[in-house]
């Protein structure tokens, strides 16, 4: 075989390896930013249901408290309730799904035992606020609504301290 020929051959050869090399590593880099992009999409759905499990811990929270109250739920009400869980929580939930676990949360004081289940210790006052917003709306807490509040404070693992805070940060928006 002609000497050019052989050279010829031995950089194919060489071309085509580098080549194989090349798509190796562009496979790699592939493969790489596919786990990556699978990693990050697993960390949004936890933190989603993350906060989900937060929304719902808040609204029953508010539903328990409101439905303490001796007086009837107004319309008015509703759209406050979905506009702190909003606020708060990043969840909308429909006047029917407030009406439901309203009505539900009326009917099953037990909805109490699933409220601050593993929930972190710097949501926890915001979850009672919330709830108190809410039932403020109508006038100050009857006894009980305060029962109720109590209640939710246990579950929550509030301390005094805790309860004077969260009191500080709604007596400016009553007034206002």
């Amino acid at each position: 075989m002609p000497s050019f020929l052989l050279d010829a051959l031995s950089q194919a050869q060489t071309w085509a390896l580098s080549l194989s090399q090349q798509t190796l590593i562009l496979a790699l880099a592939a493969l790489l930013g596919i786990a990556a992009l699978m990693m990050f999409a697993s960390v949004r759905k936890q933190r989603s249901r993350a906060r989900e499990e937060v929304a719902v811990q808040a609204m029953a929270a508010i539903c328990y408290i409101v439905t303490a109250q001796p007086h009837a739920i107004a319309p008015s009400d509703i759209g406050v309730i979905q506009q702190q869980l909003h606020k708060h929580f990043g969840r909308r939930y429909t006047r029917d799904q407030l009406w439901e676990m309203l009505d539900y949360t009326a009917s099953d004081r037990d909805i109490l035992d699933m409220i601050g289940n593993d929930l972190p210790a710097s949501i926890r006052p915001i979850i009672i606020e919330t709830a108190l917003r809410v039932a403020t709306l109508s006038g100050p807490l009857g006894r009980p609504a305060y029962q109720a509040m109590r209640d939710i404070s246990d579950k929550l693992n509030l301390t005094a301290e805790d309860i004077r805070r969260v009191l500080a940060n709604l007596a400016p928006a009553q007034t206002a």
